[in-house]
């Protein structure tokens, strides 16, 4: 018992290890991270609900879900680079919760393994590497989903309490974590024979409503006008450049989980899905399957992170019934080197993770010291919008993807850029400031910057272009020695 108990602790260990290695190493990490950071300072300035996100060209519409950023707008600016361990954290608690479940249903050994598999997955990296609500609404819809199968096998009024108030997390927390919510739930009213998790979604969304004065309603207008957006891109043939692929790589799908192919294993070793247990697992695991491949609402993919507590835990129930102890050494090894994979690309290619490196402070430094009020930044690549606006306080050359509008906008920007039409985005738009990260875009003709009215300052790997014909001058006592003026 003491060894297994050092097992479990060891794989928590590397499990936060693997997940907070880039925010312990380079102190801020992620895209949307800093786009919550904003919101969350416009609370703290206007108050809630914000009317608009004004850090955006096009300004955002706030009609996120309000959780994570009044929880944010609790703390000073100067605690959000601690509170960024709080994603990894989370999604150790959302490991310790599936161990919980299955050492109470069905044996430590299971628990163990199940956990392993869980926290071992690429998959779930994407919740937990940088500071987001995805983590939180996962550990959530996890907590909800094990207290409503509760709720249904020991007919408990206690876990029926417990799964609207997970529920009600998850629906002021994120929106696709709560799509994944609606599918569980109604399938397991029909599937477990029990009107309890329809009555758990209905009051769910009535006490949002209630809590959040009416403006969970907003929410779920945004919703659906995001979902709206994804649709008229699907099928308006005008729109084909800004169309999302229909369904998912499933070579991307195998890397991110490396579980999913054990699903063979049930056809030769099938588990007994007349108990309620499993059959309730098998439930969850296959609607976020189907979802993920049927969705073509945009990023029908991501279903399946949620889906992963419920593989692990059958995958377990397999391999611990049949004694199939190879398969899951493979698992594992497979588990772990793409996990090291994933981690490492994103720390090659900084753009895919937002890793905000000290050269990329000194450059958004440098440009808060010296900027006018109102003043706008284009920065390159556009993945890096969020962070230059948080970090140069201009109002960037893009919008929001909170909203539908916003990320129609983005789309559009993106299809733009790739169309090698930054010159004419800059004069149509007028930035004051344009940054770019890793050289010009390839393919982008550079005839807007050999124009006079620009001038050119070199931070390291970084430009910045600052459009000249404003009162303020550039004070080069804030320049890093590495800037070189042309």
């Amino acid at each position: 018992m003491i060894f297994e108990l050092i097992v479990f602790l060891l794989v928590l260990i590397i499990g936060f290890f693997i997940r907070s290695y880039l925010i312990l190493k380079y102190r801020w990490v992620g895209k949307d991270t800093f786009y919550h950071f904003i919101v969350a300072k416009t609370i703290q300035e206007n108050g809630f609900p914000p009317d608009h996100i004004e850090k955006f060209v096009k300004p955002e519409n706030y009609n996120y879900p309000p959780v994570f950023h009044l929880f944010l707008s609790l703390f000073n600016e100067r605690k959000y680079q601690k509170l960024q361990i709080l994603s990894p954290f989370a999604d150790i608690l959302t490991s310790i919760a599936v161990f919980l479940f299955c050492n109470a249903y069905f044996s430590f050994q299971v628990a163990i393994i199940s956990t392993a598999l869980y926290i071992l997955t690429p998959f779930v990296l994407d919740n937990a590497y940088s500071f987001n609500p995805r983590s939180f609404a996962n550990l959530f819809f996890v907590l909800a989903v094990f207290s409503c199968i509760n709720m249904v096998i020991l007919n408990s009024i206690t876990f029926f309490a417990l799964s609207v108030i997970f529920s009600v997390l998850v629906l002021l927390l994120h929106r696709l974590t709560t799509q994944c919510l609606y599918a569980v739930l109604i399938v397991f009213a029909f599937g477990l024979y029990s009107f309890l998790p329809g009555i758990v979604l209905l009051l769910s969304v009535l006490t949002a409503i209630f809590m959040t004065k009416g403006f969970y309603l907003t929410v779920l207008r945004g919703h659906l006008a995001f979902i709206s957006e994804f649709g008229h891109k699907v099928f308006d043939d005008r729109k084909r450049d800004e169309r999302p692929a229909l369904f998912p790589d499933p070579k991307q799908l195998i890397f991110n989980m490396p579980i999913l192919p054990a699903i063979l294993l049930w056809f030769y070793y099938p588990l007994n899905f007349q108990n309620p247990l499993v059959s309730s697992l098998l439930i969850w695991a296959l609607i976020l399957t189907i979802l993920s491949v049927i969705w073509i609402f945009g990023e029908g993919i991501r279903h399946m992170i949620c889906s992963v507590p419920a593989f692990s835990i059958l995958i377990a129930l397999i391999v611990t019934f049949y004694k199939l102890y190879l398969i899951l050494f493979i698992i594992i090894i497979i588990s772990i080197l793409f996990s090291i994979i994933k981690i490492y690309r994103m720390e090659k290619y900084p753009q895919i993770s937002g890793i905000t490196k000290k050269n990329m402070l000194n450059t958004f430094t440098f440009i808060r010291k010296n900027k006018k009020s109102g003043d706008i930044l284009l920065c390159l690549p556009l993945d890096y919008s969020y962070n230059a606006a948080f970090f140069s306080d201009c109002v960037v050359l893009q919008s929001s993807g909170g909203f539908a509008e916003g990320l129609s906008f983005n789309q559009k920007l993106h299809i733009m850029i790739n169309q090698g039409k930054i010159n004419s985005i800059i004069e149509f738009y007028h930035p004051n400031w344009l940054v770019i990260f890793q050289g010009f875009p390839k393919g982008q003709d550079q005839s807007i910057i050999q124009k006079k009215n620009t001038q050119i300052l070199n931070f390291g790997d970084s430009t910045v272009i600052r459009f000249i014909g404003y009162d303020k001058t550039i004070d080069n006592s804030v320049q890093p020695k590495t800037e070189e003026i042309r």
